[in-house]
């Protein structure tokens, strides 16, 4: 085998590892997992928004809705800032520099290609 095919098989098997470990974490125990039934990973995405959002800032509350397929805007009103609720949900967030391919996190919790922050009635 040459020293590439070697290489992919080793970040393969990370992967796959990382997907494992991820599916089985009780820190994540608060949220859905993907399964054969999930057709749209960004709707699973949209359902671990809310729950991770809601268990890291039990006292707000945020809207969170689907915007088509691939993006998601979330609203709320309290003085939570845009920074503080943008480093919650950023590993849901596909990147453009993962081109088409997920993290292991995404393949377990979901993904989206957009995610819109409104934090309304402060000015």
């Amino acid at each position: 085998m040459n020293q590439s095919v070697i290489s992919n098989l080793t970040v393969n098997q990370n992967f796959h590892a990382e997907v494992r470990r991820l599916r089985d974490a009780a820190a994540y125990r608060h949220l859905h997992r993907s399964g054969s039934s999930d057709l749209y990973s960004s709707k699973l995405a949209a359902k671990n928004i809310r729950a991770t959002l809601k268990h890291t800032f039990p006292a707000e509350t945020f809207s969170v809705r689907m915007n088509g397929f691939i993006a998601i805007t979330i609203r709320w009103e309290s003085e939570l800032s845009s920074n503080e609720v943008e480093a919650c949900i950023a590993p849901f967030q596909m990147r453009a520099e993962q081109g088409n391919k997920s993290t292991p996190w995404q393949s377990v919790f979901g993904w989206v290609k957009t995610i819109a922050l409104h934090r309304e009635g402060c000015e």
